[in-house]
This record gives C-alpha cells, structure tokens and sequence, in this order.
C-alpha cells in the first residue's frame, strides 16, 4: 500500500465529502448534526421504542424559541457527560423554531446543512451562532 490511498477514500467516501466539497467535514460537526438527527427521531416519534429519559419542558413561561425543548437532565457522574441526551440537550433547545419544527426528517437535515454550512470544517461552534436578534 501506498501512502496516497488513504487520500483515495477520502475522495471516493460519501460519508465525508460531497460533489461541491474538497476537504471533510469536521469531527464535531459530523457528530452534532447526527445526534441532532437522533433526537428529533425521538421526539418525532419515528422509533416505535418509547425513550423515557427524553423529557420535553411544556411549561407556557420556556416557549420562547419552540415547543420541543428538551429538559436537560443533571449529571451526577463524569461517565455521563458523554451520553446523548447530555452532549445534545442545549444544542438543541438552541436551534431555530422553522428548523426544529421541519415536517419531515430530509427537510430538518436540508434546513440543519444550511444553518450551519459556515461551521462544517470547524472544530467547535461560537456561541452567537444561535442568537438571532435582528437589531
């Protein structure tokens, strides 16, 4: 084997690249855009295995993006950080209302591509991404 085939898979991989992109995407993005995929599954109800740790809030007063926030649970153990639930629970409460409320999952991951399409090659998100304040 030589050492130019690794960059053949990368270039030949769908998973990583795409037609328009040269270089893949990063790590993170790759990882919080699935979770994010996985967590409106759950909340959609289109797993027919019901997830009892996933908790909506549904208190009138915490409607202020959208009505599918999640409660984020407290963590006793350091173990725990890393669960999905965990890692995704504020990304997700943070996300735009026109995203999370998509009608069907090809349209959240279209509407998610374009909502982060300048954070694909970074390896963490700022903060203000989800400040939409229009002053």
């Amino acid at each position: 084997m030589s050492r130019e085939e690794p960059s053949k898979w990368f270039q030949s991989s769908k998973i990583y690249l795409t037609k328009t992109d040269s270089k893949p995407y990063s790590l993170f993005y790759r990882r919080t855009r699935c979770d994010i995929i996985e967590i409106y599954k759950h909340i959609s109800g289109l797993y027919t295995i019901e997830a009892p740790y996933i908790k909506l809030k549904v208190s009138p007063n915490e409607t202020k993006r959208h009505k599918r926030k999640i409660q984020h649970p407290r963590i006793n153990r350091r173990v725990r950080k890393n669960f999905l639930l965990d890692r995704v629970a504020n990304k997700s409460n943070r996300i735009p209302t026109e995203i999370v409320d998509a009608p069907s999952l090809n349209t959240l991951k279209n509407r998610l591509y374009k909502f982060w399409s300048q954070y694909r090659y970074s390896q963490s998100m700022p903060h203000d991404i989800y400040n939409h304040d229009k002053s």
